[in-house]
């Protein structure tokens, strides 16, 4: 019985120190910033933002609560390492961000911004010294043009051998409105993708045509649904996506577009923009790219058309002249007409013209008084357009100073048609 007795009493000793020693851990591991530092509480009511560490990159993250929110943050580069460090700004949402890069004597090195248009931007520090190791630094971030929408923000650090790859990725993926022709809000980018690739988020609204026009031709994309990642679409395997003509007087060489609107679902979905043939060894691929998905993106056209046939026309009626598109090869198949301009004849000989196409059942007629344009009601990203296709009729009247008249009446038209048609 003593035996049994002093068993229970050395158990029981040995369970008290374990208790013990377990609550001084767990107080130490809950003990709080002010209990450290003696500060009061107000010293912490601004949000740090949080960083992020990968094997390669430190990555901060954050989003703008106001036009006033000013964030700090703090980062350090181990320059026996690598010669040249890269910092990313990735406009995740749909509010721009300026940051500021300071070193430790507080001497601002660099400043980069991103728009409501301009997603993605970069600059670079070098090696300050032959003998540098660890050198630490400061970043600032204000907001741009602040509205109370989607503003996250992502910043990312790492080699500059890897500037791309800390741009790319599904976590850098940036929202993209609707495209409308009359808001004019192409998202444009300064580089083109190449090992890796830039992925965008959107909603499916009434039209889903995806536009991608860049200065290289081995672009791509492909669409994957945003809950599971499952691939709905890949441009690389349509045949009919990648165009090379009809894109206006830009920079642009390739449009790589597609109609899905019939295609997909009213979901959110993932548009990832991806190389064919990606180079090895560079840290970004220079170029320019610009991505719309919602309407086609538009550019400006004019054509003349010369009928080269004589009219008589006279002041007691309208004279009709016949004159057709489809045999013109050269013209895109997708204009929309915004004004037709009557050439080759004097305004005074004319008293008033007018236009009939073959998809409208009403004349457009010009003012009065020989006035030598006709608005054709064009209204950007409406699908109501006057398209330039099949056979027109424009008839003449002459003014009350000339009975009989004979004209060889040419028409200029200016016209909107979708990139790479």
């Amino acid at each position: 019985m003593n035996k049994l007795r002093k068993y229970f009493f050395v158990m029981l000793s040995m369970l008290i120190v374990l208790s013990f020693n377990y609550m001084c851990v767990f107080a130490k591991e809950t003990i709080s910033l002010k209990e450290v530092s003696g500060l009061s509480d107000d010293t912490y009511n601004e949000k740090v933002p949080e960083e992020t560490r990968t094997a390669n990159y430190q990555i901060f993250e954050d989003n703008f609560k106001s036009a006033n929110d000013y964030l700090r943050y703090n980062f350090s580069l181990d320059f026996s390492k690598m010669d040249s460090a890269a910092v990313c700004l990735v406009r995740k949402g749909y509010v721009g961000a300026r940051i500021k890069v300071f070193d430790e004597k507080g001497n601002q090195i660099l400043q980069k911004e991103v728009g409501y248009r301009h997603a993605k931007n970069w600059g670079f520090i070098d090696k300050p010294s032959a003998d540098a190791t660890i050198c630490n630094y400061t970043i600032t971030v204000t907001p741009i043009s602040y509205q109370n929408k989607a503003s996250n923000f992502r910043i990312i650090v790492g080699d500059k051998k890897d500037t791309e790859l800390m741009m790319s990725g599904k976590d850098n993926a940036v929202l993209l409105d609707e495209y409308c022709e009359s808001k004019v809000n192409l998202e444009n980018n300064q580089y083109v993708p190449n090992v890796g690739e830039y992925w965008f988020k959107f909603t499916k609204s009434t039209r889903s045509v995806i536009t991608v026009l860049s200065n290289v031709y081995n672009i791509h994309f492909k669409v994957l649904k945003a809950s599971n990642l499952f691939p709905e679409y890949d441009s690389s395997l349509d045949n009919k996506s990648h165009k090379t003509s009809f894109l206006g007087n830009g920079p642009w060489k390739c449009a790589e577009k597609s109609d899905l609107t019939d295609i997909i679902d009213f979901d959110e979905y993932y548009l990832v923009v991806y190389s064919e043939n990606p180079q090895n060894g560079l840290f970004l691929k220079t170029g320019t790219m610009a991505t719309a998905v919602g309407n086609p993106v538009m550019s400006p056209g004019n054509i003349t058309i010369s009928p080269n046939i004589h009219m008589k026309i006279n002041n007691s009626r309208y004279t009709p002249l016949y004159f057709n598109f489809n045999q013109i090869t050269y013209l895109p198949n997708t204009a929309q007409a915004i004004d037709v301009n009557l050439e080759d004849v004097r305004l005074s000989y004319v008293d008033s013209w007018k236009i009939k196409t073959p998809d409208k059942p009403y004349w457009f007629t010009s003012p009065p008084t020989g006035y030598q344009k006709i608005d054709m009601n064009f209204v950007k990203d409406s699908l109501n357009n006057v398209s330039l296709n099949g056979t027109w009729c424009a008839s003449i009247k002459a003014s009350s100073s000339y009975k009989n008249l004979t004209i060889t009446p040419s028409f200029y038209i200016s016209y909107y048609y979708e990139f790479g048609d």
